[in-house]
This record gives C-alpha cells, structure tokens and sequence, in this order.
C-alpha cells in the first residue's frame, strides 16, 4: 500500500512538472508583443495602382526585402533588406541638366531631352557617382517607367531599386522641362543581410521563414531577452503611382497596337493634313460624370445624334445639330412665364406646385414635350428625347435642371402698396443648367457634300469612349482634314458653401485630383465647421504671355512659366504673396486641381482649379487662354468652434450634412438686445453650389428683384401711359 502511495506521489509530481512547463510554454508564446509584417504594399503613385513590392516594419522602420525585376513578390529575399527612401507621387519638373536630391546621397539627373522623339536621357547616381542612365520614351504609358535593377546587392543580380514614371514633356521658348509624376527608390548601396542570431536593438533573429505566395510572403520571427517572440511578416505593398501597373501597361500596348495601325492608314491616307478636328466627349456644364458627344466642325460647334441610354461612342458621327446651349446660368421663372432659349425654343414653367413644376417646351410657339419635376424626389433633371430627328429615335436634344421651387406671398414683398392682392401666392422656380440643341435643323453628311471649300471624303464610326469616330474632309488642293468626335463633359462640378452673414465661406472637402471630377468624399462630408473665404468662381476668358501674371486677388497668382505653341501645352505656377505654391503642365482643354494638404487639419483640399482652354501664337508671343478659374483662401482658413462669434451672432450648434439634399448647417444664437424678450437664432446652411456660375445669391431674394423689378416697371408704364393722355 505504501509502494503504491509513493508510485502514486511520485506520477502526480510528473504531471505537475509537464503541467508546469506547457504552461510556461503557453505563457511564453503568448507573450509576442508585436508582428512585424512583411506585406504586399501599394506604389504611391497612381501610375502604378495595380503593382506592388514587398515590405517588412521592422519596429517601426520600413524595410524592403531584397526582389527581381521579373520575379513574383512572393518569391523575395526575406532576410536581405534595403531601407525604403522615396515612394511618392510628388509632381518634379527638370530641366535640360538639372538635377533632382533624392535623399541619402542618391539623385537624378535629366541629361538631355529630345521633344522630337520624346525621349529622356536620365543618369542614376549617388554620392556624384555615376550608377546607371537611361534613354527612357514618353510616346506612350507603356513605356514611360523606367526601372532601374542592379547585379551584385548582397550577392544577388537582377534587383529592383528604382521607379521613375515621366508624366510628360514641355518644350518652352527658351526651356525645355520633363514633368515626374512618380518615384521609388531604396538605398540598396546599404542593404544588410541578417543572419540568425544577429540582433537589433534588444530582438535576436531566431527564425527566417520564407514565403511561398503573394498571401504568405515569409516573415523574421525575433526573440526578445525575455524570452518572448516577436513575428515580423512580409507583406505586399501597392505602388503609389498608377501607372505602375499590370493591367494599364497591356492595355496601353494594346491601345498602342491599335493606333499603330491606324496610323499607319492615317499616314497614307493623310499625308498632307492640315488641321485636326475631334469629335471628343465633352463636359456638360452641369456634372463632371456625364458627357456628349461634339464635333468643332471648321469653327462651329455640332453635336453628333445621340439616344438617351447608350453610349457617346454609338454617336451618329455623320448627323450632326447644332449646339445652342450649355450653361450653368441661373434663371428664375414665375407661373406661366417663358425662357426664351434662341432659335424660336423656349421652355415654360406652366404650372407650379408645392415641390413640382410642370414644364414645357415649345419651338416656334409649337408644343414639343412637357413634364413633370420633382424637386425632392432625387430626379431634378428632364432629359428630353424625340423620335424621327434624321430618322433616329430617341435622340437627346435637351436637359434641364431644376435648382429649387419656392412660393411668396404678396404681403411679404408689396406691403403698403397700393393695388396689390396682399393674399395673393407666388410660385417661383429656378433652373440652374440647361443643354439644348438644334435638333430641328440637324443635317446628315453623305460623302462628296461640301462644308465650305472642303468635301466629305470619308465617314469613320466610333468603337469606344476613347475613339469617338471622325469625318474626313478634302481640300480643294487635295489635302485632307479629319475632323474627330471627341468625349465633353458638362463643365460644371458642384461644391459646398455656406453664406456667413453676406461673406461666402467655402466649407472644406477633400478632393480628387483629376480635374473637376466627383470628389473622393461625397459633398455632404464636407467639414461644415472648417471654412475658407470664396475668393474666385469665375468662367471669364484671360490671356497670359509667358511670364506674365494673372492676380486672382488676397494675394494669390498664377503665372505662365512657358508656353509651348507647338505641343499646346503651358507650364503654370501658384503663387501666394510671389512665393511658390505649387506648378503644373497643362495641355489644351485640361484642368488643373491644386490640393494642399494641412488645411485647418485636413489633407487632399482642393485650393484652385484652373481650365486652360486655348494656347496659340500672336505675333512674337505664344498666348494662353484660361476659361475658368476657382480658388478659395485657403491660407487664411478656420475652424469654428461652439461659443466662438462672428459680428453679433455666437455659434450654438454645428450640424453635419447627411446627403446631398441636406449639406449641414450651422446655427447662431444673436446676442440678446436691451428690452428683448429672448435672443434671436439663425441657422446658416450649407448648399451645394456649381462651379463658375458666378455668386450665387438666395433664391427669396433674386425673386423680390424680379417680382419689384416687374412691378415697377409695370407702374412706371402706366405712369408714363397716364402722363401721355393728360
């Protein structure tokens, strides 16, 4: 019994021993700190959206493990690290020899730069020590990347330490630059290679665990002195540039393909062309998302047939109409009242109810189409479309937005007058955007009509949004033009703006930088407490020289840096109280976004849009002609806060937008006057406000204009009526 008591003690001792150290063990696995992944991360450049390099945070340090040029990022050197400098998508402009820091001793240098052929030569160096150039083209985003790879980097060939992508080249009077849009780089020249049993800091490498895929990229586990382990996993990681990507290159070869052989023909069949008309999708002045086709037939402007629902490419490039209207102007209508549009159209606001109006449109005093919008229900838009224009059906020949619908009573305009129904109702509404063409008078071209001295040689049909279709065109020498159908987009974005007791006050919202396209934020996230005063909305024409100054007011600028006529491109710079903002390179019939980031806290804020429309020769001057300029005040921003006040008024609430009908508010509480009751509240809203449609102003207040405006004029008659019999 006792042999069995002592077996018995001496078996529960085991198990409390094993017990004991599995539970150690458990304590010692759970007590990893931290997991350092090696991962698949994004280029920071858009130019290379769909790429990535792998990259391991190695506490608190990004490094890049050691890859190929053609490898998959899932077959890396795990354990051979290179510190990564630069990724970023920072705009650089060089000069014919001028170099670019690139930090750590590493720089590049544009050597020389042929606009001929659209070519760079670029030389790599570092510390002034020549390591690689380059002849690099920018004929097409296939080929605008240049890569640099290395042999001999820890014992290994083939690695990748740099990324270049060339946005575009300019060629001044006197300059000629390379604009950058994206760089990558490592300093492979101190690459380690770490080594089980290396340490750093208070870690040791215990374990190198390579990867297998681009989901398991390997990892470092490290051992801490106490024993606890620490994982650090690669994971991969997207370029910041875009064009750093799979898919756009095969496209762009592709596409490059395709206008290879077209240009082939083009060259045969065009030897002797003279001017380039394009059919291109253009902006309405009304959504940077919706386009319609136009075609800038010898100077005049004509809008291939399009149906409602398909797409621009579909354009019935030969049966064109004219285009009469595409305004963002506001115009406000009263019951029964017409809108003369030209050309005998006109649109009237035949009945109006709560939120409703009922709208028709006439041509030459004929009933075309009528409708029904609604202001609240989302469909504030009446695209027209009719049967039979040219023997097409369907076909879009207006659209008409509608801003808001409202009512008055006499009482509260004509009070004390006489002769005026004080209890009579009037309804109001304004239309913010119209687009309209002359489908009444469109024509269809056959081959062999003549335009002018030209002849119709050649009909060419759309296939997708990027080739539009053309008509070919004959001189009376024999020389050819090709007029091409391009994409326009209705010119016209909306943005958020709160009127701050009379001064317009511009509430902050990241942007995109595309030009003048949908935001990255929807309008109704918009920083309601964080305002900029509205310095420019503007769609008036200006003309710079190269070097001259435009001032846009509160000290901003913008400046013609260069002017290239031939390439129809301009070098425009930013400037605040003559010092450097930000500069771009701009082609005819693009805009350009300026975001700055750390705006009252908020990065990715759209500052100034700038639309270049035209750039020619005058005489000894190359000219550019800017059609469009927005800019707020930026510098001069501000967050208010609960309790802070602005003239009288002291701010009670502040209330964040929840969708594009309801943009936010801000309420005030006017400070309680001697003898008053009780203190006054005002809530000043945020609307969305379109660009270049000038200052707006309240909807109530534009129609007291109208109604006196017509009042008056009506007594001033009958006056000067009354005065004539006497």
């Amino acid at each position: 019994m006792k042999k069995c008591a002592v077996f018995l003690l001496a078996a529960l001792a085991i198990l409390i021993s094993v017990a004991a150290y599995n539970a150690n063990a458990a304590h010692n696995a759970s007590s990893i700190t931290d997991v350092c992944d090696v991962d698949g991360a994004d280029y920071k450049s858009e130019n290379w959206s769909n790429e990535q390099y792998p990259v391991i945070d190695l506490f608190g340090e990004k490094e890049v493990p050691l890859f190929t040029t053609n490898g998959s990022i899932g077959n890396i050197y795990v354990n051979k690290l290179a510190k990564l400098i630069l990724d970023n998508n920072e705009t650089y402009i060089l000069t014919d020899g001028e170099k670019l820091d690139l930090g750590n001793g590493y720089a590049l240098e544009a050597k020389q730069i042929s606009i001929d052929n659209e070519e760079i030569w670029f030389e790599f160096s570092k510390d002034g020590k020549y390591i690689t150039d380059q002849i690099v083209s920018a004929s097409n985003e296939g080929n605008r990347t240049w890569t640099v790879t290395l042999d001999n980097i820890q014992g290994e060939n083939n690695i990748v330490v740099m990324k270049v992508h060339i946005k575009n080249l300019f060629v001044g009077s006197e300059t000629r630059v390379v604009w950058i849009d994206g760089i990558w780089l490592t300093d492979h020249t101190n690459a380690t290679t770490l080594k089980v049993g290396d340490k750093i800091g208070e870690f040791t490498l215990e374990k190198i665990v390579s990867g297998v895929n681009t989901s398991n990229m390997g990892g470092l586990v490290f051992e801490n002195t106490t024993g606890s382990s620490v994982a650090c996993n690669v994971v991969g990681t997207n370029y910041k540039c875009d064009s750093w990507s799979n898919v756009t290159a095969d496209t762009a070869n592709t596409a490059d393909t395709a206008n290879t052989e077209d240009n082939t023909n083009t060259v045969d069949n065009l030897s002797d062309i003279t001017s380039v008309c394009n059919v291109v999708g253009t902006n309405y002045k009304w959504g940077p998302n919706e386009q319609y086709p136009v075609i800038d037939l010898f100077g005049e402007k004509k809008v291939p047939l399009f149906t409602i629902n398909g797409s621009i490419s579909d354009a019935h490039i030969n049966k064109l109409a004219k285009l009469i209207i595409d305004s963002n102007e506001p115009h406000t209508l009263v019951e029964g009242e017409k809108l003369d549009l030209g050309y005998g159209y006109a649109l009237e606001a035949k009945q109006i109810y709560d939120w409703k109006v009922w709208l028709e449109f006439t041509k030459d005093g004929q009933h075309i189409a009528d409708q029904t919008v609604s202001y609240y229900d989302g469909n504030k838009t009446w695209t027209v479309a009719l049967d039979d224009i040219q023997g097409e059906n369907n076909i879009t020949v207006m659209r008409v937005n509608v801003n808001s619908v409202d009512k008055v009573y006499n009482d509260n305009i004509f009070a004390g007058m006489e002769d005026v129904d004080d209890n009579v109702v009037i309804r109001m509404v304004q239309i913010e955007r119209i687009w309209l063409t002359d489908y009444a008078n469109a024509t269809t071209l056959k081959i062999g009509d003549k335009v002018g001295e030209f002849t119709l040689e050649k009909i060419v049909n759309g296939t997708n949004i990027s080739n539009l279709g053309s008509l070919v065109f004959e001189n009376a020498t024999g020389s050819s033009v090709t007029c091409n159908v391009v994409g326009t987009n209705y010119e016209c974005d909306k943005y958020p703006l709160i009127n701050l007791f009379g001064e317009k006050q511009v509430p902050l919202l990241a942007g995109d930088d595309s030009p003048w396209k949908s935001r990255n934020d929807p309008i109704w996230q918009c920083h309601v407490d964080k305002i900029a005063r509205l310095v420019l909305d503007s769609g008036d024409k200006y003309t710079l020289k190269t070097e001259e100054n435009l001032d846009l007011g509160q000290g901003y600028s913008i400046q013609a840096r260069q002017i290239d006529v031939d390439g129809k491109k301009v070098w425009l710079e930013f400037d605040k109280n003559g010092k450097y903002v930000d500069d771009t390179i701009l082609s005819t019939g693009e805009y350009w976004t300026c975001l700055r980031d750390d705006i009252q806290g908020e990065d990715n804020i759209p500052v100034l849009k700038v639309y270049v429309s035209d750039v020619y020769q005058d005489g000894n001057d190359g000219i550019v002609q800017i059609d469009g300029v927005w800019l707020i005040d930026y510098a001069n921003a501000r967050t208010l806060k609960i309790g802070d006040k602005v003239g009288e008024f002291t701010l009670e609430k502040i209330v964040n937008g929840t969708s594009s009908s309801n943009l936010g508010s801000l309420a005030f509480k006017k400070s309680q006057a001697v003898g008053s009751s009780s203190p006054a509240s005002e809530e000043e809203p945020v609307v969305s406000t379109n660009k270049s449609t000038g200052p707006s102003t309240s909807l109530h207040l534009d129609f007291w204009k109208l109604i006196t405006s017509r009042f008056l004029e009506k007594e001033s008659n009958s006056t000067t009526a009354s005065n004539a019999t006497v």
